[in-house]
């Protein structure tokens, strides 16, 4: 069901797909019997993943509320996990590949959470998101988690911009800055985005300095 599932949502047939999805995560919630609260067990993994797939097609289907709740379920997975297997290694080195992988997973994830928040009119909600998502993501990150933590700094310094105030106007200056680093660094000086953002930062600093 699982694998019939991609391939649906590959051709574009996403309310089919969903359904299968359901379906496969009925089958491994029976299969599953974890202890209690512990969301780590059995076929845990595999219910996190099938929770982001069903995200991704219901945030596609426009059904923004239920692909919140699927992401934040996914989350929630995905850390539990990331944490079992830390846990488990011990003094063992943890396979550096899966789990670089599974961190970008919970980065992604976190981002499309602040974005369905924006789309739901929740920019509290949607900050929060995208503050947690700075914190997960350093200098060893992959480029890909690198470019969300750009993104999300563009984020906050929107939503900060406006929320008004003085504070506020400080702290969306502030994360433009840190966005216009990271956008130099990974796309160039040149780029159209580089740009944008540079004389953004240049028009909210001088409006700031009246």
């Amino acid at each position: 069901m699982n694998d019939y599932a991609i391939v649906l949502a590959k051709h574009n047939r996403m309310s089919e797909a969903l359904r299968q999805y359901d379906a496969a995560r009925a089958v491994f919630g029976s299969l599953s019997h974890p202890a209690e609260n512990d969301a780590t067990d059995n076929y845990a993994f595999e219910i996190t993943l099938i929770e982001l797939n069903i995200a991704s097609i219901k945030s596609k289907l426009t059904n923004y509320q239920g692909a919140l709740e699927s992401y934040e379920r996914g989350v929630a997975g995905l850390r539990l996990h990331i944490a079992k297997e830390e846990a488990e290694a011990g003094s063992d080195p943890v396979d550096e590949n899966r789990q670089a992988a599974q961190k970008r997973h919970l980065v992604s994830a976190i981002g499309r959470i602040g974005s369905l928040r924006m789309k739901l009119k929740d920019n509290a909600g949607a900050l929060k998101a995208y503050l947690v998502l700075l914190k997960e993501v350093n200098e060893n990150s992959p480029v890909a988690s690198q470019m969300e933590k750009a993104k999300a700094h563009v984020k906050c310094a929107t939503i900060y911009r406006q929320m008004g105030s003085a504070d506020n106007n400080n702290r969306a200056i502030s994360h433009l800055q840190e966005a216009l680093t990271m956008y130099t660094e990974l796309h160039g000086a040149s780029h159209k985005d580089t740009k944008a953002i540079n004389s953004s930062l240049k028009q909210w600093t001088k409006a700031v300095d009246k």
